[in-house]
């Protein structure tokens, strides 16, 4: 269930009596939404730098050779510098804005060792990870976590907090460059790859990176109040006698009011710090990747081919030949022919052995990109990294750990600066958390090369990650020891000095909150659902989006990791303050007009027996479908038959077998589509999808990195002096980016 749903939940009856469209509050609310909101704008434009980095061809700066053309006698063109000779020429491959020198004659071919399809294939990948950073972005400013009850808190909110809103960047505005990205990716996804789109690509995509740079630093600029001046909660009983801990549960919806305040924050403080690390992994193993000659040249993630043992190997067989008459041609189709069956019943086996050990865990191995992968999550961590230019020390930067990060941000978001010194160490206990859970889930996403159950994964690794942790963090973020900590019952506290009288208060408090808890166990349950929920949600709608363009690449889900860490923290802290006004008999004070994502499921009896019962449901049909889907294969198999050929009839023959060999290798895609989206449950929207129809000719919307099925089978050709000279080179930066 996504958040406009969750967050509309019990408060829908009364955001339509209160403030609905047709009530006197409403309209207020609306008009006054509408002058301080503004209206869409252009897009701003930054200014991108160029910095040089490693080289793709070890013999740049070399002496090259001449190569002699040879000219037909009598050529008006005899004389001309191109066909007298020609020489090896440098040319330039940008790459996340980083220039590395190649030579032209390195640049042609299907592949290895040929550059350029290898290093189109790099930047069908830069596409896919600048868009899901631009699209995580425009998610971010759609989520509405507050509602038109909401909507006239954060008015009250602004007006107390001394908050003032100018004209907002909508989720709109990211529109055009998710535009431009979708049609610099349907320029490369072509089958005939030429130096001078490719180099224009890798201008453009960088274009688009520093656009985003500087409308990202607009659309989430903080506000100029918060949520300090908000008025504070009475407090039942004896906790009003309670400083520290009694005064910050009162002043929990100081919080609760500015959450989607504090989910923009931490989001772009990930992204603006995050991203670029994000990018140098996924830049230098696509660059190690093309140098190293490694294929396949687009899944180098999951995939790598065997390199041939240079001594063992027998030497290859001489390509067959054929007579030029009909008979020899027959007899090519039918080789050709059988070469597909061949092929096409590898594959059917292959798959065969998929569908029923998919749904499995990815056991202990590697795969080509678990360096990549360490490296990206490690700029979570902290350490260091350079700035542009790296000749000056000055650059060489610290990088702010998540923990860290994410507190400064919620702070920021929040108005409260600084935070208290309890809640400040809960959110970064959450923090690191979360890190903790993102790394697992990708890390199999990786080793199972992008299949696998996201709902299981994700659901195992949170509650792995939470289930100790969060009864820990209810106490902590209420400012009282966990339990079974062994705490002094006077002096010393986190909470400063307290008398014994009021030691006891505290431990008053930490009693009615243990209770609580044990009368509703199934309120923690339901938390931790929920943040697997949205998680899977998330990573399911990268991975279909990836599937449906034959493009599983792990760059995918990397340009959402900023975003899902902001969302892991915001689905993990924020229930926990609506707990705890539950559990103190505060939640109808402000209950329906704070977002709350949890309230329906708490109010569902069979919920969670439910949500059990649903994924256990899914993973038996899912077995059911793998069994379904490989007889589907074998029967498509057994239809090739004998492979009899007509010779009397060789193209129609030939053009049948054809079409068997690709119902056989449909059947494959289709079972294991089919096996996914039952496991899933997204069988049922598919089928609601598919009343919307489409067109396959519109021009780019900005709804996917490239518009068609991802072109596997190209080749690139070779630059000649004419188009080098035209596409010239890019001005190196001489200052920071």
């Amino acid at each position: 269930m996504g958040l406009l749903e969750s967050a509309a939940g019990t408060a829908a009856d009364k955001a339509d009596s209160v403030a609905g469209k047709d009530s006197t509050l409403g309209g207020l609310i609306d008009d006054v939404a509408g002058k301080l909101g503004g209206g869409a704008g252009g897009v701003p434009s930054g200014t991108p730098y160029y910095y040089a980095r490693e080289t793709l061809n070890d013999k740049l700066g070399q002496p090259q050779k001449l190569f002699l053309k040879p000219t037909a006698q009598g050529s008006e063109s005899q004389s001309s510098d191109e066909n007298r000779g020609s020489r090896p020429m440098p040319i330039e491959f940008i790459h996340f804005g980083k220039v590395h020198g190649d030579m032209n004659d390195t640049f042609a071919g299907k592949g290895p060792p040929g550059h350029g399809v290898g290093c189109r294939d790099a930047l069908l990948r830069e596409t896919m990870l600048l868009f899901s950073f631009v699209d995580a972005a425009k998610h971010v400013l759609e989520t509405n976590m507050q509602g038109a009850i909401g909507n006239a808190m954060e008015t009250v909110g602004s007006l107390l907090g001394s908050g003032q809103k100018s004209a907002a960047v909508g989720p709109e505005q990211f529109t055009p460059l998710l535009v431009k990205i979708q049609a610099t990716g349907d320029k490369l996804n072509v089958g005939s790859i030429d130096y001078p789109t490719l180099h224009q690509a890798g201008v453009d995509l960088h274009q688009v990176r520093a656009d985003f740079a500087v409308l990202c630093a607009s659309a989430f600029k903080p506000g100029a109040g918060g949520g300090a001046g908000l008025p504070s909660l009475p407090l039942p009983g004896p906790l009003g006698a309670v400083g520290g801990v009694g005064g910050f549960i009162a002043d929990i919806p100081k919080y609760l009011f500015k959450a989607q305040d504090t989910y923009k924050a931490m989001f772009q403080a990930a992204r603006a710090e995050y991203e670029a690390g994000i990018e140098e992994a996924c830049r230098a193993f696509s660059v190690a990747a093309i140098r190293d000659g490694r294929e396949p040249t687009f899944g180098i993630w999951f995939f790598e081919k065997g390199a041939p043992d240079a001594q063992g190997a027998a030497p290859p067989e001489p390509p067959k030949t054929y007579a030029d008459n009909p008979l020899g041609k027959a007899e090519k189709a039918v080789d050709d022919a059988q070469d597909k069956i061949e092929e096409a019943q590898e594959k059917a086996k292959g798959a065969q052995e998929s569908l029923t050990d998919w749904l499995e865990t990815a056991g202990a191995r590697t795969r080509p990109g678990t360096a990549a992968l360490a490296a990206a999550f490690a700029t979570l961590a902290g350490g260091t990294r350079w700035n542009e230019p790296r000749t000056d020390p000055k650059n060489l930067d610290k990088i702010v750990p998540a923990p860290v990060l994410i507190s400064r941000a919620i702070a920021q978001g929040t108005g409260i600066q600084p935070l208290p010194g309890f809640v400040d160490t809960v959110v970064q206990e959450i923090a690191k958390a979360s890190v903790a859970i993102l790394e697992r889930v990708y890390t199999n996403l990786l080793l199972a090369a992008g299949d696998g159950d996201l709902r299981v994964l994700t659901a195992l690794s949170t509650r792995e990650a939470l289930s100790k942790l969060i009864v820990d963090l209810v106490f902590k973020l209420a400012g009282f020891p966990p339990p079974g900590d062994n705490k002094k019952a006077e002096g010393e506290t986190q909470l400063g000095k307290v008398s014994m009288g009021k030691q006891q208060l505290l431990n008053k408090g930490a009693e009615l909150l243990r209770d609580f808890l044990t009368r509703h166990a199934a309120h923690l349950d339901v938390i931790i659902d929920f943040i697997a929920e949205e998680l899977s949600a998330e990573l399911q709608k990268m991975r279909g989006q990836a599937l449906s363009k034959d493009a599983r690449t792990m760059e995918i889900w990397l340009g959402r990791l900023p975003m899902l860490l902001a969302l892991q923290v915001r689905n993990t802290l924020f229930p926990l303050f609506n707990l705890l006004l539950d559990a103190f008999g505060l939640s109808d004070t402000v209950g329906q007009t704070v977002w709350n994502p949890v309230r329906d499921k708490i109010k569902q009896a069979t919920g969670m027996v439910q949500d059990v019962k649903h994924t256990k449901d899914n993973l038996l049909e899912a077995t059911e479908q793998a069994k379904e889907s490989g007889k589907k294969m074998d029967d498509a198999v057994s239809q090739l038959g004998d492979n009899k050929f007509n010779f009397l009839d060789p193209a129609n023959s030939a053009k049948d077998m054809k079409d068997k060999v690709g119902n056989v290798d449909r059947a494959r895609k289709d079972g294991v589509q089919d096996v996914l989206d039952k496991a899933t449950g997204a069988d049922e929207d598919k089928a609601r999808s598919l009343l919307a129809g489409g067109d396959e000719d519109a021009p780019p919307a900005g709804d996917a990195p490239f518009s068609n099925i991802r072109v596997s089978d190209s080749a690139a050709v070779r630059p000649e002096k004419p188009d080098i000279d035209q596409v010239g080179k890019v001005v190196l930066g001489t200052e920071a980016a």
